[in-house]
């Protein structure tokens, strides 16, 4: 009996054990109590995820988020998919195409693991600084765009571009990026609500609030409702929307109110290639997707992409889901680009009454200003409502066409606006303006009777005069005037002139002793003279102050120097004066920043018409030559005349001692009387020794000093009886201090080549005045500056000559030069 008990209490304990035993490995094996559920469970605990989650099962990711992984979830509860099936007319999420639910839920899963408090950021990967604080705008999701057909293409199957070459970047996909508004980001940016609630006006913004679980914010047109429900394989927000992958620029440009700036984009060459665009196949991708999608036939896939580099490169590409700004930083996940598209018919009015004034059709114009109509009209940043009164489009005009002093979004003409993938798009009732096709320069650019001289400028002036030209108020150049006279292409050819297109270079094979680049450089800026506006002084040229002690011309120095006159809208310059010819103006238009003419000849510095072949009709006159003249018509000054020869003229030349003939001049010549004065002062040796030659070195030394003391260096100073100095310096308007070209070489007190200045400068009435400037160094007088008479008073002398198309005894326009009679002279003396 008890070996049987024994027996049957054997397997008993055995049993026992045995069950101990598994009870054990259970219990070992078993997760800790202390161990996050994963993100599946966690959403499945929360009670309001149902439908979400019967979408996850629905895919792929089921099984990644109930176990393995690490993800941020952008999780819509049951509210958000409700109203979701409501505005897409499902009864349940069983009826959501596969391919919907697929986007839903790829787009729902954003790569890494993101608290809430850390949704504004962007991860930096470095140790001491894990975060850029307020940069992060979107995340990267686990949705990306992959092949459709293309109705623009023939129905073909496309891949829009992932990069910014024309090839597809095999090391990455299209990915598409979840936006999320969090006050991290906008106090960065220095946003509103209403930024946020100008794209989403139906939901309210609550960035900068808390709840219990963490920091909230807004996600598309939702909100975070529930942040940081964490798991073991990531963590998850509750948000109350149903997010979609949004579409990029390139897709929403394919609707009806787009279709003019769309054509833009679409334009083609003559020869039917798109200038723009491309579709290039790409070989790889075609085998990709042949494989991933074997039911839809695909024989070839081709990469969709924009230009933004090469000849005529757009500012950005609407159909790249990556943002780079202008120095080709990614900023993919905290920026994106702006797009502003004008109404079609206020784009079709523009084109046609501003672009196409002189041609007959957009295949007509310069393909460079159907880029810059487009670029002028994307910004390679976000432009928020807030920030459009102060921002610049690409191509550097203020939006609003005038900066802080213009329109702020209210006012602006905003007609709708989109939140794309790659940034926003605002529908707008005019046209940007743009420097190309508002600005003077406009007037030479959009004329084909002038691409001469827009090649001139492209060609010598590029980054410079060209780039002058198209400062206004819209660039941020309120004040900046301008009065251009446009030389045309015939009238540039009459001159000798052609132009090689294709190499870039003008030729002229009549010119005589002098180089094409001289020539035409001179030539174009003796047509154009500066301009200043602002609340005290305008000092654009208008051709219609006359003076009348001086006939009633008026007197203006052009951008290159010269000085020319004018009267009943007929102008000389040098040349023209010489051979007593005439400019015919006429009004052309007026722009932003000044004003155009057209001529009926161009103006000369030189006998161009008289004497074609020799070099009096291709170059000024020299120095000497004009001074000569100065004194037989006017034979006040002749005396002046004579020192110049005896003291500086070469036997053999017209060269002046220590005089150089490139330069500009102001030659203030004491008149007789005033050298008489001089001789008496025993400031100046007698001419008759001078000529006789028997003079001492260091006599003829001081007639050389007293010569070369009227020769004020760098300028042509007219007597333009303007209340200021021409052209405008608004740091100092009424005063310009030149050199003489007499300088002081003192070894005892250390002066070597020192300069002698004259202050030129201008009172109320405009008188013109010159005024020997005192040096110093160290705060001590060196260079005592004075007038030689003590009477009469220092001025120039108006009325006129007795002979000559020049006519009168100032305000002489002398080649490089202008000469003003005068009663006084200039003395310098060293101090010891």
């Amino acid at each position: 009996m008890v070996n049987k008990i024994k027996i049957y209490f054997f397997p008993l304990l055995c049993l026992l054990l045995f069950s101990a035993c598994n009870k054990s490995k259970d219990e070992y094996y078993a997760e800790p109590s202390w161990l996050d559920k994963p993100l599946y469970e966690v959403l499945q605990n929360e009670g309001n995820f149902k439908s979400y989650l019967a979408c996850i099962d629905r895919t792929l990711y089921a099984p990644q988020l109930k176990e393995g992984g690490y993800f941020t979830l952008m999780a819509p509860n049951d509210e958000a998919f409700s109203a979701y099936l409501n505005e897409k007319g499902y009864t349940s999420v069983d009826d959501i195409p596969i391919e919907e639910v697929n986007k839903i839920i790829a787009y729902s899963i954003i790569q890494s693991y993101w608290l809430s408090e850390n949704l504004g950021d962007i991860f930096t990967g470095t140790v001491d600084d894990r975060y850029d604080i307020g940069d992060g705008l979107k995340k990267q999701t686990y949705y990306y765009a992959t092949v459709y057909k293309d109705s623009e293409y023939d129905n073909r199957w496309v891949i829009d571009q992932n990069s910014t070459s024309t090839s597809f970047n095999t090391t990455t996909n299209n990915f598409k990026y979840y936006p999320v508004f969090m006050q991290t980001y906008f106090a960065k940016a220095n946003l509103t609500a209403i930024d946020y609630n100008t794209f989403f006006p139906n939901t309210q913004y609550i960035g900068g609030q808390t709840v219990e679980t963490g920091m909230i914010g807004n996600v598309y047109n939702g909100q975070i409702v529930k942040p940081n429900l964490k798991a073991r394989n990531g963590i998850a927000h509750e948000v109350s929307v149903v997010g979609v992958p949004l579409d990029n620029m390139d897709k929403f440009l394919r609707e009806d109110q787009y279709n003019t700036f769309k054509s833009l984009l679409d334009f083609k060459d003559v020869s039917g290639s798109y200038v723009y665009k491309n579709y290039i196949e790409d070989a790889t991708q075609t085998e990709k997707y042949k494989l991933l999608r074997p039911n839809d036939a695909i024989d070839k896939v081709y990469v969709k992409s924009y230009n933004t580099s090469g000849l005529q490169p757009l500012s950005f590409s609407p159909a790249l889901e990556l943002i780079y700004d202008d120095n080709r930083s990614n900023l993919t996940q905290s920026n994106g680009y702006t797009l502003f598209v004008p109404s079609n018919d206020a784009l079709t009015n523009y084109i046609n009454n501003r672009l196409l004034k002189y041609y007959h059709s957009l295949s007509d114009l310069p393909i460079e200003a159907i880029t810059t109509l487009i670029n002028t009209h994307m910004v390679n940043s976000m432009i928020w409502p807030s920030q459009l009164k102060t921002s610049q489009v690409s191509t550097g005009e203020y939006i609003n066409g005038q900066g802080a002093l213009g329109n702020s979004y209210d006012n602006f003409g905003v007609t709708d606006k989109k939140f794309a993938s790659n940034g926003f798009i605002y529908t707008i009732d005019h046209v940007i303006k743009s420097k190309l096709f508002e600005t003077i320069y406009s007037g030479i650019y959009l004329n084909p009777s002038y691409t001469n001289l827009d090649a001139v400028y492209r060609v010598y002036y590029n980054l410079s005069l060209r780039q002058d030209l198209m400062k206004s108020i819209i660039t941020g150049y309120p004040n900046v005037r301008y009065t251009l006279l446009m030389i045309s292409n015939d009238q540039f050819a009459n001159d000798g002139f052609t132009y090689n297109s294709e190499t870039a270079t003008f030729s002229n094979s009549s010119l005589v002793s002098t180089t094409v680049s001289e020539r035409i450089r001179r030539l174009t800026r003796t047509h154009l003279f500066d301009g200043w506006v602002d609340n005290n002084i305008n000092s654009e040229v208008n051709f219609t102050d006359g003076i009348s002690e001086y006939g009633g011309y008026g007197f203006r120095n052009t951008d290159y120097g010269d000085v020319v006159r004018y009267k009943n809208n007929q102008l000389q310059a040098s040349g023209n004066i010489e051979e007593n010819t005439f400019v015919n103006i006429t009004k052309n238009e007026t722009f932003d920043n000044g004003t155009v003419y057209t001529i009926d000849k161009m103006l000369q510095y030189s006998k161009r018409e008289s004497s074609p072949t020799t070099s009096d009709g291709w170059n000024s006159g020299t120095l000497w030559h004009y001074i000569q003249q100065t004194a037989q018509e006017n034979s006040n000054v002749s005396m002046f005349a004579d020192y110049v020869q005896y003291a500086l003229k070469t036997t053999s030349t017209d060269a002046l001692l220590g005089i150089s003939e490139d330069n500009f001049y102001t030659i203030v010549m004491p008149n007789n009387n005033a050298i008489i004065r001089a001789q008496a002062a025993k400031d100046l040796p007698s001419l008759d020794s001078l000529k006789l030659g028997t003079l001492s070195q260091e006599r003829v030394d001081m007639c050389v000093k007293f010569v070369q003391t009227h020769f004020l260096q760098g300028y042509a100073f007219p007597d333009d009886r303007l209340p200021y100095m021409y052209p405008y310096n608004i740091n100092s308007p009424n005063k310009n201090i030149v050199s003489t070209m007499y300088r002081i070489t003192n070894e005892p007190m250390k002066l070597f080549n020192q300069h002698t200045n004259i202050v030129v400068s201008k009172d109320a009435s405009g008188s013109l005045t010159f005024t020997p400037d005192d040096v110093y160094i160290d705060g001590k007088l060196i260079i005592k500056g004075n007038y030689g008479l003590p009477v009469p008073v220092p001025r120039i002398i108006t009325g006129t000559a007795k002979t000559g198309n020049n006519g009168y005894r100032s305000n002489r326009i002398c080649g490089r030069s202008i000469h003003h009679e005068y009663t006084n002279y200039f003395k310098f003396t060293v101090q010891n």
